[in-house]
């Protein structure tokens, strides 16, 4: 028999789609109705083979009626699996009340955001599959062959325009720390921190990858970050570039390191592109033959003595000019062969190549090591040393030594202990192939499918206006601030309103303007983007980096800036001489109105429109309509009092009561904290006052930002106090105002509160330094109670809120009693 006879008789007994049934099976955790782990275990994992697994398991788990028609399902992880999955159900069960996709990140697909790895659909097949079809071919966020940022944006794009108008809320910055099935149906998603509630589900699909690569926290960088190896080796003399990992990661980088300056793209389409004459049909049957039972192929060898021997001429002269000059790359593996038979048959095939050409041309500057453990442990810094070897330094490593799973699935270990092993470790002799959709699936989207679709291609955008926010500030001789621009100080807040980029040019120290340094982190912060160039950089850059440091700011955000030196300006037209604390004032209450133009939309949205927007807790409509005609009371106050705006905004944001905080504390007060933050507290505020009966309003100078006849209140929307996550120990802390709302806060009033020690009667008078019962603050949190009582109405609202001011008022009775 021939070849390719031989090839396509073992092939036959390898493609096998599984039915609906099969795929529910594979995919379900035991004894649950309805948890399912998506391409979690699987061994071919590239993006399209995880949206194809999306596609089939959406259409088993809608054939098999796992979820009711008006249901809600949870998808864990917004990776291209989990999104595809999401956008599946949004269409082809647009009866659901909710999907909820939960992603821990602050964006989707955030690894691949600035990566220039190569992302085809289907070179994992080559030379057998469809490598010249650059289209996915898709029904549902359909992409070409690219650079894995050109597909990121526009797997995003299309997410957010298909997911418009739907059912579906993506839930950035959101930590699932765990999933609880019930006994019969019904899935609970807990989460940690969060603005959300713990949801309870029809289905959960836990899309949650691999976990982040291990051993990138010292010199090797992740695969996903831009590539060193695309640019030159810039030292003189020859470097020695070290590879540990035979898996594709470390494929790649072994070519990238021994071929000249080229993309990831490019190696790929050399490779792809070249005449390799009978060697193509001797690749194919090498890889059925090493996935043969108890087959024990040397592929690295059989493609050395079978393969190079059938290239056409010029093959390996073609390979060796694009070789670098001043480079030695060392590809080690601690397995006993060079190449694992999972990998791709491109990426093996190019280092073979690589390997054969070097050596044909007496270079000797490739080389490879093969089953060698590490002395010691894996070197992510320093020394490296082999066993048996003498220690060395390379002048760059990477190690591609496989993912940490458990950083993704540690939170849903009982689930993956649930598994069956061949589901979680397929079997040795088990042959990841590309998966294809099930004809259910293929049915079931075909409506959907958008034929039209184009490769993405390098973009050609019409060259666009600049309609960045440009900002310029020097010292004038008198000390006052000169300041140019495009818009006024008092405008500068249209940064935020029309979501513009801001660029500052500035001439003045960090240190000798910190009220400055304060302005611009809010400012540049909270903007689309922004860049600073300045003369002091790494100064700037730490007061700015200060400005926002971890838990500085109300909850998980994380802001950048972008600084560099200063650069050439042209003389800058009509400048405008300020005091620099008159500069600083106008442009923070331009902030502050813009905060509070946004908070109010925003408060409409959720209770004052007719078809309010989720915000993450369940108000009735009576209750709604209460608390938007309490909000049209407060918002005049707020627009015409300076002073009480600021206080009530920045505590909103801090649970530091300030008497004058400065122009530093307002960097939590901006848009991007808005929505993620302050909202809640507001919200919470106006639920106070309108369910306790107790009239308040925005507070106008200290304490608190609430003030009413009964006392004063604080209203506060942060996940964590003096850098520890909030929890039900605040209630011990000092606070300067009678009543603490805290909309972050998950701990029932039951149990802040707290329990009498045993030592103590209610009649002991406080202890020198203690604070008596009656004159502690009294702390309530967004509970479940709490929650609940929203989601009733204000009657239910009201006998919760009573019933904790009874009880506050009773231990006061008994306490004055007790000392009578």
């Amino acid at each position: 028999m021939d070849h390719l006879g031989r090839i396509g008789e073992l092939k036959a007994n390898l493609d096998v789609v599984m039915t609906p049934l099969q795929i529910i099976e594979h995919m379900r955790v035991p004894n649950t109705r309805s948890v399912f782990f998506l391409g979690c275990f699987e061994k071919r994992v590239t993006v399209f083979s995880q949206q194809i697994r999306a596609l089939n398991l959406v259409a088993a788990i809608l054939d098999q009626n796992l979820v009711r028609a008006n249901g809600r399902v949870a998808i864990i992880g917004a990776g291209a699996a989990g999104l595809t999955a999401a956008i599946a159900l949004a269409k082809a069960a647009s009866g659901l009340r909710a999907i909820h996709v939960y992603e821990m990140r602050s964006e989707v697909l955030e690894l691949q955001e600035a990566s220039n790895r190569y992302l085809h659909p289907h070179n994992y097949d080559w030379p057998a599959g469809p490598a010249t079809e650059v289209s996915a071919g898709l029904p549902i966020l359909n992409w070409s062959a690219g650079p894995a940022r050109d597909v990121q944006k526009h797997l995003r794009k299309q997410f957010d325009d298909e997911s418009r108008g739907t059912q579906i809320q993506l839930r950035t910055d959101t930590t699932v720390t765990g999933v609880r099935p019930f006994n019969m149906e019904g899935v609970r998603v807990v989460l940690r921190d969060s603005a959300y509630r713990s949801d309870v589900y029809d289905a959960v699909i836990l899309s949650v990858g691999f976990g982040t690569e291990r051993f990138i926290d010292g010199d090797t960088p992740s695969y996903w970050t831009l590539s060193q190896l695309e640019g030159p080796v810039l030292p003189a003399g020859t470097m020695d570039i070290f590879v540990s990992g035979n898996g594709d990661g470390g494929l790649v980088d072994f070519m990238g390191a021994a071929f000249r300056p080229m993309p990831h793209q490019e190696i790929c389409n050399l490779i792809t592109g070249l005449n390799l004459g009978p060697a193509r049909d001797e690749l194919n049957l090498i890889e059925e033959e090493a996935w043969l039972p108890g087959a024990a192929v040397d592929i690295y060898e059989a493609y050395r003595t079978r393969v190079i021997p059938l290239l056409p001429n010029g093959v390996l002269t073609e390979i060796g000019d694009h070789l670098r000059a001043n480079v030695r790359v060392r590809l080690h593996t601690r397995d006993p062969q060079l190449f694992k038979r999972n990998t791709a048959i491109l990426n093996r095939l190019g280092c073979t190549l690589a390997l054969v050409a070097d050596e044909n041309r007496g270079n000797n500057a490739l080389s490879t090591t093969v089953g060698l453990e590490f002395d010691g442990p894996v070197p992510a810094i320093g020394d490296i040393k082999l066993m048996g070897e003498d220690a060395f330094h390379p002048w760059r490593r990477f190690l591609r030594l496989g993912p940490d799973g458990h950083a993704n699935l540690g939170h849903f270990q009982e689930c993956v202990d649930a598994m069956p092993a061949a589901a979680t470790n397929p079997l040795e002799g088990f042959r990841p192939q590309t998966p294809a959709l099930t004809p259910e699936a293929a049915a079931r989207f075909a409506a959907f499918h958008s034929p039209d679709m184009q490769p993405l291609g390098p973009p050609e955008p019409a060259p666009a206006a600049d309609t960045s926010v440009r900002l310029r500030i020097d010292r004038a001789a008198d000390g006052d601030l000169v300041v140019t621009g495009n818009l006024e100080p008092a405008a500068l807040a249209e940064a935020w309103r029309d979501e513009r980029a801001v660029v500052v040019d500035c001439s003045l120290a960090a240190r000798d303007a910190p009220t400055l340094v304060g302005l611009l982190a809010r400012l540049c912060g909270h903007a689309l983007s922004s860049a600073f160039f300045v003369h002091d950089r790494r100064r700037w850059a730490e007061a700015l980096g200060y400005a926002v440091r971890g838990r500085a700011l109300p909850g998980n955000l994380e802001i950048r800036f972008q600084v560099e030196g200063p650069r050439e300006q042209a003389a800058a037209a009509n400048p405008q001489l300020i005091p620099l604390p008159d500069f600083v004032a106008t442009v923070h209450r331009a902030l502050d109105v813009e905060v509070l133009r946004t908070l109010h939309e925003q408060i409409y949205d959720v209770v004052g429109r007719p078809d309010p927007i989720e915000c993450g807790w369940a108000i009735e409509a009576g209750l709604r309509t209460a608390l938007w005609a309490l909000w049209e009371d407060w918002r005049p106050a707020l627009q015409g009092d300076a002073n009480a705006l600021r206080r009530f905004l920045v505590l909103l944001a801090d649970d530091r009561d300030y008497e004058d905080g400065g122009e530093t504390t307002l960097v939590r007060v901006g848009t991007k904290t808005i929505r993620s933050h302050l909202l809640k507290a507001a919200l919470f505020a106006l639920a106070f006052v309108v369910g306790s009966e107790r009239p308040m309003s925005p507070a106008t100078a200290h304490p608190g930002n609430l003030r009413g006849a009964a006392g004063a209140g604080h209203a506060c929307g942060v996940t964590w106090i003096e850098g520890r996550d909030i929890g039900a120990r605040v209630a011990e802390r000092p606070w300067s105002t009678q009543i603490v709302l805290l909309a972050e806060l998950k701990a029932a009033f039951e149990f802040l509160r707290g329990e009498p020690r045993m030592d103590e009667l209610i009649d002991d008078r406080p202890r020198v330094g203690e604070i008596a019962a009656t004159e502690r603050p009294l702390v309530l949190g967004a509970d479940d109670q709490f929650l609940d009582a929203l989601e009733q109405g204000l009657p239910a609202l009201n006998i919760f809120l009573t019933g904790v001011l009874a009880w506050r008022a009773d231990s006061a009775r008994d306490l004055i009693e007790g000392e009578a």
